[in-house]
This record gives structure tokens, sequence and C-alpha cells, in this order.
């Protein structure tokens, strides 16, 4: 795929992948929309893709809040006149046993790995279909696949992940 010009919303952009997938993305020349809680290290991000002539647009969303996907969209169609590619990267993780891990996080790690991304999918999808095109990217893990001790809460949202990305495209098929 041509990836100069194509307008990306990648979330979990200042984490490990994220940002690393953010500076990729702007030396191929995408137009950016950086997604994520932290303000400080988003300008940072936006900076620093600055200084090799790229652009990042800053949406800082907390998908602990109600209608934040729906809202991302729509600040990101706003920002960069539409959307070609979703990068669903956000993600929460423990290392922890199951009966340590509080009733808060669990839900925290659902919301924020598989709702959120649920979501994001749904809200992007009008305007896939109204230009018969576009493109999902659910970032998962092996962790998907295979379930770890202590990881019991993330390997269930990236088996979650990983079935809806599977289901999702055969439905858009």
């Amino acid at each position: 795929m041509q990836l100069q010009n194509k307008r990306i919303v990648l979330t979990g952009a200042t984490g490990g992948l994220g940002r690393y997938l953010a500076l990729a993305l702007a030396h191929k020349g995408v137009q950016l929309a950086i997604v994520g809680r932290d303000e400080n290290k988003l300008q940072q991000l936006a900076n620093e893709i600055k200084t090799f002539g790229s652009k990042a647009e800053i949406i800082i969303a907390d998908f602990e809040i109600t209608g934040t996907p729906q809202r991302i969209v729509a600040e990101a169609t706003q920002k960069l006149g539409g959307i070609d590619v979703l990068i669903n990267n956000a993600g929460v993780l423990d290392f922890i046993h199951l009966e340590d891990q509080s009733a808060e996080r669990i839900e925290q790690i659902i919301n924020t790995n598989v709702t959120a991304l649920i979501q994001l999918a749904q809200a992007v999808l009008p305007q896939f279909k109204a230009s018969n095109q576009g493109h999902y990217v659910m970032v998962g893990s092996i962790f998907g696949s295979l379930g770890f001790p202590h990881f019991a809460t993330y390997c269930a949202s990236k088996f979650a992940v990983h079935g809806f990305s599977q289901a999702l495209r055969r439905e858009l098929v």
C-alpha cells in the first residue's frame, strides 16, 4: 500500500510500539493524528515528527470517558479531512495474579483494549463504506493466541481483539 498522504489515526501513539509506528509513518509522508492520554508526551512526539519535515495532529483522549472513540473519529476527521487508516494500538496490561487484580483494573483493561477498539472501528466504518475504502490495523499480541499466567485479563482482551478482527473482516468482505 502506498502510504504517502494517507490520513492515519494512531491510538496509543506515545507508548513503545506506538511511538515507533508514529515516527516510521511520519517518515513515509502520511498525514498523522496521534492519540494518547498524556498531552506532554503527545506534544513531544509531534515536535520530534516536525524535526524531519512532517506534521502530526494531536488528539488527547482517555478511553475511561464515555464517547471518547466517537470524539476521536470526529476530531481526526475534522483535522485530517477524513480517515484512510485506523491503527488501533492503544492498550494496557498488568503482570499480576488474577486474584490480586482489582475489579476496576480489569474493567480498564477490557475497556481500553477491547471496547474502545470496537467502538473506534464502528465509528469510522461509515467513512470507509462511503468511500468504498479504508484500512483497519488491530494491534494484537501472541497473548491473543496463547494464555500466559499472570496476564489473564490481558490475554482475554487480546483473544477478543483477534476474534473481533476476524469477524469484522469477514463481515466487510
